[in-house]
């Protein structure tokens, strides 16, 4: 009976241990779950907004460049309209004829391409004025020219961003530069381009306003893609409409990461304010038949008229910046940006799914730990209460304690007693426990010292982690984030710092006749050969084929000189471009002293890049001297 009377009690303190255990870890897994899932929460929509934010400023950049390109052309445009001795003889005949069909085109030879006195190779501009804008008076001449000049002047260095850039002008005539497609050479005679959306959209009658406009995307058949058009309006300071700058752009890699599929029932999609849908992942062969007009109001699909409501109700920022809204009603997370100057919503639509299948595989895991750490402690008790081990527990006690406050070797050197002398399980635990302690301390030690090692390589790794953000992969030079930094730091300490940009010639005609990877090549040549040269510059990879230096010498003339050299040992390095005038590689750069600037980055910045734009201007394969920028002309500069 008192056998039995104590195997009762150890079966009965069991069964109530893992009662409480069980009750213990239900408890502890809802409470885990509310504190993982608001955790989780916080974190998925910080993730979120930082995604949207990203994907925003990445895909506003676009937009931002043919806004930024189009008001270029629109200043130069005007500055030069206005002025009455340029083009005091509107050379109409030399560049347009009449080839008899009721039109005039511009010349087939300023497409197929001819050679300016300079050795400049002109082409791909087409012209077509119809027949409604005939005859032409002297203002209307004059204009044509000089709509065809400014645009053979500026369109071909945007080409890396557009399709193609054209001017209409509203008596019904448009001049386009566009790089294999002669549409003025083949345009119907019978066009009336008055009455199409080109001439149309940006007239005095259908815009008021006079602001530029995004028109809705389109899959432009001729490109095989999906294109964009920005529309400049160009008016005279008497108010009237002088022609319009356009710009098409290809968003064929902006589409194809909007339609991508996810496994996990997250999409992207673009909507515009006024209800228009731009693009999404389930509508792009009616958007392709639509040609882009189709309205969330006439789709009839629920969820999306929901998340259109949704953001027209809510205030989203108008400088770019990320909005997280939770919409319960289709069950998902909204993360919205709109794209810069267009009116678009770039939107992301994130299931709850997502969080919740994060939380529940959190909170299993947790609930798993538990339950195992329960079930050892059980095992343990139930141990102990069979063996009827109180006093050798309570030294086993005492001398956990000691190993709990470090004391290793007062254990395992035996001046902690432990039942160790017994030939059951109780001495055979003993001393396991005092070997143990003398491994414990051991690893203890090991540990620390393993512990100094990991530290000192995680922060070599950290340091070399570092230095690879700062690098561009392709050239090995620093890249733009290290050059925005290093720029602002040179500017602000007024050193005498000289900041040079380089742009390699003809670049893009280099990749188009030798292939993208001998383009990599010869970039990372040029790089080099510039980290070569300039031995004490920091060379950077500012974007595409743009490289920059920072280089301090005791004078500014010093630096100069050496950029000078540097220009040269680049051409003489004679790396063959048979598609340049030079038949070789050659840069065009500008440079400035930033201690002209006082402190003022961007000025500076601004400035360069302009000198860089007159070298290439002025013929290539030359460095030309930043101007100051004129007090009285804040951001501009004098006309050469």
């Amino acid at each position: 009976m008192p056998a039995q009377s104590r195997r009762s009690f150890v079966t009965h303190i069991i069964i109530r241990l893992v009662a409480i255990s069980f009750l213990g870890t239900v408890a502890m897994g809802g409470l885990a779950f509310a504190f993982l899932y608001q955790q989780v929460e916080q974190r998925e929509l910080e993730s979120l907004s930082d995604y949207v934010a990203e994907r925003g400023g990445a895909e506003s950049q676009l937009f931002l460049h043919a806004e930024r390109d189009l008001d270029l052309f629109r200043q130069a445009f005007l500055q030069s309209y206005t002025d009455p001795e340029v083009l005091t003889d509107t050379q109409f005949s030399r560049y347009f004829a009449a080839p008899g069909d009721g039109t005039v085109r511009l010349k087939r030879e300023y497409y197929t391409g001819y050679r300016d006195e300079d050795g400049i190779i002109h082409n791909s501009m087409t012209g077509f004025v119809a027949h409604e804008a005939l005859p032409l008076d002297r203002e209307q001449r004059r204009r044509f020219v000089l709509s065809y000049r400014m645009l053979d002047k500026l369109a071909p260095s945007w080409m890396t961003d557009f399709s193609d850039v054209h001017i209409s002008l509203p008596e019904g005539a448009l001049i386009a530069y566009w790089p294999g497609m002669p549409w003025g050479l083949e345009a119907d005679s019978d066009m009336t381009l008055t009455d199409r959306a080109v001439v149309k959209t940006t007239s005095l009658a259908n815009d008021p306003s006079r602001k530029p406009i995004w028109a809705g995307i389109y899959f432009d058949e001729a490109a095989n893609d999906w294109t964009a058009t920005y529309m400049l309006p160009i008016d005279a300071p008497d108010g009237r409409h002088l022609a319009t700058v356009n710009a098409d752009i290809a968003l064929g890699a902006l589409l194809r990461w909007i339609t991508r599929k996810s496994e996990n029932g997250e999409y992207s999609l673009i909507l515009t304010d006024d209800g228009s849908v731009i693009a999404h992942p389930a509508l792009m062969e009616k958007l392709k038949d639509a040609s882009g007009e189709v309205n969330v109001k006439d789709l009839g699909d629920p969820v999306l008229l929901n998340i259109y409501t949704r953001l027209r109700q809510s205030d989203i920022p108008r400088n770019g910046e990320p909005l997280v809204l939770n919409d319960p009603d289709i069950d998902a997370y909204l993360g919205v940006t709109e794209l810069t100057g267009t009116g678009w919503w770039l939107i992301t639509v994130q299931p709850h799914t997502i969080m919740i299948g994060n939380v529940y595989r959190a909170t299993w895991v947790l609930f798993l730990l538990i339950t195992a750490l329960a079930a050892m402690l059980i095992l343990a008790v139930a141990l102990v209460l069979r063996k009827s081990i109180a006093h050798p527990l309570n030294a086993l006690k005492e001398a956990s304690e000691h190993i709990a406050d470090g004391n290793y070797d007062a254990v395992a050197q035996g001046h902690v007693p432990v039942p160790e002398q017994r030939d059951d399980e109780i001495g055979l635990l003993s001393r396991s426990f005092r070997n143990m302690a003398q491994r414990v301390g051991d690893a203890s030690d090991e540990l620390e010292k393993a512990v100094a090692d990991r530290t000192r390589e995680l922060e070599q790794a950290n340091r070399k982690l570092s230095d690879l953000s700062l690098k561009d992969p392709l050239t090995d030079a620093f890249n733009r984030r290290a050059f925005d930094h290093d720029l602002a730091l040179a500017a602000g300490t007024g050193s005498s710092t000289v900041l040079a940009l380089f742009d390699v010639d003809h670049f893009k005609r280099y990749n188009d006749n030798y292939g993208h990877t001998a383009g990599d090549k010869a970039l990372c040549r040029v790089v080099h050969t510039l980290k070569d040269t300039l031995p004490d510059a920091r060379i950077y990879r500012y974007g595409g084929e743009e490289i920059a230096a920072l280089l301090e010498r005791e004078t500014a003339e010093q630096a100069e000189e050496a950029l000078f050299t540097a220009t040269r040992i680049i051409a003489d390095c004679a790396i063959p471009h048979r598609a340049s005038p030079a038949g070789c590689i050659t840069i065009s750069g500008g440079m400035v002293p930033l201690a002209l600037f006082k402190g003022d980055a961007r000025a500076a910045l601004q400035a360069v890049d302009h000198a860089l734009y007159e070298a290439k201007q002025a013929g290539r394969n030359r460095l030309f001297r930043a101007r100051i920028a004129d007090p009285a002309r804040p951001g501009g500069f004098p006309t050469p």
